[in-house]
Protein backbone atom coordinates (compact mmCIF):
# COMPACT_ATOMS: atom_id res chain seq x y z
CA UNK A 1 0.00 0.00 0.00
CA UNK A 2 1.24 3.64 -0.74
CA UNK A 3 2.67 5.81 2.39
CA UNK A 4 2.96 8.08 0.50
CA UNK A 5 0.28 11.29 1.44
CA UNK A 6 -2.53 12.12 -0.76
CA UNK A 7 -1.43 16.09 -1.29
CA UNK A 8 1.90 14.93 -2.89
CA UNK A 9 -0.16 12.02 -5.33
CA UNK A 10 -3.03 14.83 -6.55
CA UNK A 11 0.12 17.40 -6.93
CA UNK A 12 1.65 14.75 -9.53
CA UNK A 13 -1.65 13.63 -10.60
CA UNK A 14 -2.65 17.66 -11.62
CA UNK A 15 0.55 17.72 -13.42
CA UNK A 16 -0.23 14.44 -15.13
CA UNK A 17 -3.47 16.26 -16.34
CA UNK A 18 -2.60 19.58 -17.50
CA UNK A 19 -0.14 17.74 -19.90
CA UNK A 20 -3.22 15.29 -21.19
CA UNK A 21 -5.48 18.97 -21.44
CA UNK A 22 -2.54 20.86 -24.10
CA UNK A 23 -0.44 22.75 -21.56
CA UNK A 24 3.31 22.14 -21.92
CA UNK A 25 4.84 22.54 -17.93
CA UNK A 26 7.86 25.48 -17.89
CA UNK A 27 10.99 23.55 -17.34
CA UNK A 28 13.68 23.97 -14.35
CA UNK A 29 16.78 22.89 -15.13
CA UNK A 30 16.07 22.52 -18.99
CA UNK A 31 18.95 21.01 -21.33
CA UNK A 32 19.25 20.23 -24.83
CA UNK A 33 19.02 16.50 -25.77
CA UNK A 34 21.90 15.50 -28.19
CA UNK A 35 19.60 14.76 -31.28
CA UNK A 36 20.12 11.28 -31.86
CA UNK A 37 18.97 10.48 -28.37
CA UNK A 38 16.16 12.74 -28.66
CA UNK A 39 15.50 10.46 -31.65
CA UNK A 40 16.15 7.25 -30.16
CA UNK A 41 13.25 8.48 -27.09
CA UNK A 42 10.46 10.03 -29.94
CA UNK A 43 10.77 6.15 -31.63
CA UNK A 44 10.73 4.21 -27.69
CA UNK A 45 7.29 6.31 -26.72
CA UNK A 46 5.94 6.04 -30.31
CA UNK A 47 6.92 1.86 -30.20
CA UNK A 48 5.22 1.79 -26.71
CA UNK A 49 1.60 3.62 -27.21
CA UNK A 50 1.05 1.42 -30.00
CA UNK A 51 2.51 -1.94 -27.74
CA UNK A 52 -0.30 -0.28 -25.20
CA UNK A 53 -2.82 -0.40 -28.19
CA UNK A 54 -1.63 -3.95 -28.97
CA UNK A 55 -2.54 -5.34 -25.57
CA UNK A 56 -5.51 -3.47 -25.36
CA UNK A 57 -8.44 -6.38 -24.77
CA UNK A 58 -5.70 -8.48 -26.76
CA UNK A 59 -6.17 -12.33 -26.11
CA UNK A 60 -3.84 -14.39 -24.10
CA UNK A 61 -0.81 -13.36 -22.60
CA UNK A 62 1.54 -12.20 -24.94
CA UNK A 63 4.91 -10.76 -23.78
CA UNK A 64 5.91 -7.39 -24.88
CA UNK A 65 8.71 -5.45 -23.36
CA UNK A 66 6.49 -2.88 -21.93
CA UNK A 67 4.06 -5.85 -20.21
CA UNK A 68 5.12 -9.11 -19.15
CA UNK A 69 2.79 -10.17 -16.35
CA UNK A 70 -0.11 -11.24 -18.34
CA UNK A 71 -3.61 -10.36 -20.33
CA UNK A 72 -5.09 -7.22 -20.15
CA UNK A 73 -7.49 -7.37 -16.99
CA UNK A 74 -9.44 -4.13 -18.18
CA UNK A 75 -12.04 -4.76 -20.54
CA UNK A 76 -12.91 -1.25 -21.29
CA UNK A 77 -11.73 -0.14 -24.65
CA UNK A 78 -8.58 2.06 -24.56
CA UNK A 79 -7.99 0.86 -21.02
CA UNK A 80 -5.39 -1.34 -19.89
CA UNK A 81 -4.59 -3.09 -15.90
CA UNK A 82 -1.84 -5.50 -16.29
CA UNK A 83 -0.71 -6.45 -12.13
CA UNK A 84 0.36 -2.85 -10.52
CA UNK A 85 -0.11 -0.68 -13.72
CA UNK A 86 -3.39 0.93 -15.13
CA UNK A 87 -3.15 2.69 -18.17
CA UNK A 88 -5.50 4.53 -20.82
CA UNK A 89 -5.13 5.99 -23.85
CA UNK A 90 -6.85 7.82 -26.72
CA UNK A 91 -6.16 8.31 -30.58
CA UNK A 92 -2.48 7.80 -31.86
CA UNK A 93 1.06 8.57 -31.88
CA UNK A 94 0.63 11.76 -34.00
CA UNK A 95 -2.48 13.10 -32.27
CA UNK A 96 -3.14 11.20 -29.03
CA UNK A 97 -2.42 10.95 -24.84
CA UNK A 98 -1.11 8.12 -22.57
CA UNK A 99 -1.58 8.29 -19.08
CA UNK A 100 -0.56 5.51 -16.27
CA UNK A 101 -0.30 5.20 -12.95
CA UNK A 102 1.90 2.23 -11.55
CA UNK A 103 2.43 1.23 -8.32
CA UNK A 104 6.20 -0.35 -6.95
CA UNK A 105 6.09 -0.97 -3.33
CA UNK A 106 5.70 2.00 -1.58
CA UNK A 107 6.42 4.29 -4.61
CA UNK A 108 3.88 5.58 -6.74
CA UNK A 109 5.24 6.22 -11.04
CA UNK A 110 2.47 8.70 -12.51
CA UNK A 111 2.96 9.13 -16.29
CA UNK A 112 1.33 11.30 -18.88
CA UNK A 113 2.88 11.73 -22.29
CA UNK A 114 0.84 13.87 -25.40
CA UNK A 115 1.51 13.22 -28.83
CA UNK A 116 1.16 15.96 -31.36
CA UNK A 117 2.38 16.58 -34.92
CA UNK A 118 5.39 18.17 -34.25
CA UNK A 119 6.53 17.36 -31.00
CA UNK A 120 5.90 14.96 -28.00
CA UNK A 121 5.52 16.22 -24.57
CA UNK A 122 6.19 12.97 -21.74
CA UNK A 123 5.65 14.17 -17.89
CA UNK A 124 7.07 11.42 -15.10
CA UNK A 125 6.24 11.91 -11.68
CA UNK A 126 7.34 9.89 -8.81
CA UNK A 127 6.17 9.91 -5.00
CA UNK A 128 7.54 8.85 -2.57
CA UNK A 129 6.69 8.48 1.22
CA UNK A 130 6.88 11.60 3.83
CA UNK A 131 5.44 13.82 0.66
CA UNK A 132 8.30 13.59 -1.63
CA UNK A 133 7.46 14.81 -5.39
CA UNK A 134 10.07 14.16 -8.36
CA UNK A 135 9.26 15.18 -11.74
CA UNK A 136 10.81 14.66 -15.02
CA UNK A 137 9.89 16.53 -18.31
CA UNK A 138 10.88 15.82 -21.90
CA UNK A 139 9.56 18.13 -24.96
CA UNK A 140 10.67 15.99 -27.67
CA UNK A 141 10.75 17.85 -31.20
CA UNK A 142 9.89 16.03 -33.69
CA UNK A 143 11.09 18.45 -36.95
CA UNK A 144 14.50 19.13 -35.48
CA UNK A 145 14.89 16.51 -32.59
CA UNK A 146 18.14 17.92 -31.55
CA UNK A 147 16.26 20.98 -30.35
CA UNK A 148 14.57 18.76 -27.57
CA UNK A 149 14.76 19.63 -23.85
CA UNK A 150 14.68 17.39 -20.74
CA UNK A 151 14.16 19.15 -17.25
CA UNK A 152 11.89 19.33 -14.46
CA UNK A 153 8.61 20.78 -14.16
CA UNK A 154 8.59 24.18 -12.26
CA UNK A 155 7.34 24.27 -8.43
CA UNK A 156 5.40 26.88 -9.67
CA UNK A 157 3.28 25.03 -12.06
CA UNK A 158 2.76 22.21 -10.43
CA UNK A 159 1.04 24.15 -7.45
CA UNK A 160 -0.50 26.34 -9.29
Amino acid sequence: MIQSSALATQIAKNGAARVLQGETPPLKKAKELDGFLAQQNLDYFDEGFRELQARDNGDGAASIHIFNAGPDEDAAAGKVRVGNLQAEFQGDTRNGTRYSVEERGDVEKIKSYRFEESKVIIYEATVRPDNEVNTNVLILDRVNPEKSLIGVASSDWLLA
